[in-house]
């Protein structure tokens, strides 16, 4: 009872630890990481909450030809963000943040009963532990972003299926075929799962799980349903997602070393840090881990060899991997403990735990800093809405959510040329854009031309030390006549 009891008071202690590391600096701009991700979910929110909840119908501040949805997920986790926007009527990005920071209190609760069920109480305070403060975790579970949202409903699937499979308990095989269908609504990448379930299946029964497969298939047809219908609409956008995907698919860089040292060090680094990379390598190689969780190791993991490009650019596809490794390191740590009775092996646990709480608060920092690049940002929003007009058409990039206005985005990092960007710039004038916004101006330095270009067709409204703001330059009376004669 007095061991419960302090497992008890142990695990609450993580829990509350935790939120403590995520709640600190909650309220800066939601640009450390994942900036235009963020954005795109804020602007979603904040539109449903003050231009009505129509889930079928998110509104971006980005003007394009007809109506667009930019991305094929239903926005499950922008809606759950205004209608706290609503509640406390107040649409502050620090509620979208607390969001995802609940249902990683709920991944941490899952995790601990998964664990508990498979081992004992202690592997899952440990795992709890271990998946709550790892710095990937601490990082990316609090961003304006459904990541969060998407791993508690994946990580509940895989719980329920694992409930019906191995404990018979019928009634959780309904829980994991909805917990799929929202799991895959809110980001396709969990259409994965649909692996590690069959094939649990497969393993205990030593056949194939008719009943279960009609059951995920069922399941998904709301998701499929949903993402033809997200096709069907994303006219604008279809052959720029399509290429987007095909090179998050991209096969090639899996034979390049590169891309695996930087696999490797966000392994070792961010996400289980180099204790727990050593510990989960060596519980791979255990032979009583069961099945199952080697099953949902190379599940995760195939995420990385399937979409290899994405991996480079979205640390946050590592939180599935991040979920059962955190069971396996777990594990061994615990049955390490156990073994752990003379000196030097208590002096070799004290150097493990050392270092795991140096690594944390190092790899941690991103979480509360902004880049260098983004400093100016937010003023440059915050200094244009100051004096600019609400139907006011903006040109920016990662500015255009701070301005609260409608606008382009003009990102001078991605265009091919000046001169492509000149073509732009002009095409988004003549459409009716009267503001420009630079605030990450060492991006501009190598592009003397179009600045050039800018400041013979703008005036400089605000020169500030970190950003500039431009007005478009209204064509001069004797040009308007010179142009009216020549058309006569």
């Amino acid at each position: 009872m007095q061991k419960t009891e302090k497992y008890n008071k142990l695990f609450f202690f993580i829990l509350l630890s935790g939120i403590i590391l995520r709640l600190s600096f909650v309220s800066i701009p939601i640009l450390e990481v994942l900036p235009s991700a963020q954005s795109e979910y804020a602007t979603v929110a904040k539109n449903f909450y003050q231009n009505g909840f129509h889930i079928l119908k998110p509104e971006f501040n980005l003007i394009t030809p007809e109506f667009s949805m930019l991305r094929y997920e239903l926005n499950i986790y922008p809606f759950l963000t205004a209608i706290l926007y609503a509640i406390f009527n107040d649409a502050n990005e620090w509620l979208g943040r607390c969001l995802s920071i609940a249902f990683a209190i709920g991944i941490c609760w899952i995790l601990f009963f998964f664990a508990k069920q498979l081992y004992d109480k202690k592997t899952g305070m440990l795992t709890a532990f271990i998946f709550f403060f790892s710095p990937l975790s601490i990082i990316y579970t609090r961003t304006f972003t459904p990541d969060s949202l998407g791993l508690f409903f994946s990580v509940l699937s895989l719980f329920c299926c694992y409930k019906q499979i191995y404990q018979n308990k019928k009634k959780y095989l309904y829980f994991a075929a909805l917990a799929f269908t929202v799991a895959t609504l809110v980001d396709s990448f969990n259409a994965y799962l649909l692996l590690p379930m069959i094939l649990m299946g497969i393993c205990k029964e030593k056949k194939i799980s008719f009943n279960l497969i009609y059951l995920l298939v069922f399941s998904a047809v709301i998701p499929v349903i949903w993402w033809l219908y997200s096709i069907s609409i994303n006219t604008q956008w279809n052959h720029e997602l399509i290429s987007k995907i095909t090179s998050y698919a991209d096969s090639g860089l899996l034979n390049s070393i590169s891309f695996w040292r930087k696999i490797g060090e966000r392994l070792v680094g961010p996400t289980l840090t180099p204790v727990g990379f050593v510990f989960l390598i060596i519980s791979l190689f255990k032979k009583d881990v069961p099945v199952f969780l080697y099953i949902w190791f190379i599940s995760t993991f195939s995420l990385i060899l399937i979409f290899p490009n994405f991996a480079l650019q979205n640390k946050a596809i590592l939180l599935p991997l991040l979920c059962v490794s955190s069971i396996l390191i777990a594990k061994e740590i615990g049955k390490l403990h156990l073994g752990l009775t003379k000196k030097p092996s208590r002096i070799f646990l004290f150097f493990i735990k050392t270092v795991t709480f140096i690594t944390i608060p190092t790899q941690i920092s991103t979480a509360y800093a902004l880049p260098e690049s983004y400093r100016f940002v937010y003023e440059a929003g915050q200094e244009l809405q100051r004096f600019a007009d609400k139907d006011d058409k903006i040109i920016a990039n990662r500015e255009l959510y701070y301005c609260n206005r409608k606008g382009w985005i003009l990102d001078i990092s991605n265009e091919a040329s000046d001169d492509i960007a000149i073509n732009l710039f002009e095409s988004y004038k003549n459409a009716g854009a009267k503001y420009l916004i630079i605030s990450e101006i060492e991006n501009y330095r190598s592009h003397k031309k179009f600045l050039n270009y800018i400041l013979d067709n703008c005036e400089e409204v605000v020169v500030d030390y970190g950003y500039r703001i431009y007005k478009m330059k209204q064509p001069k009376l004797k040009d308007i006549l010179s142009i009216s004669t020549e058309i006569s």
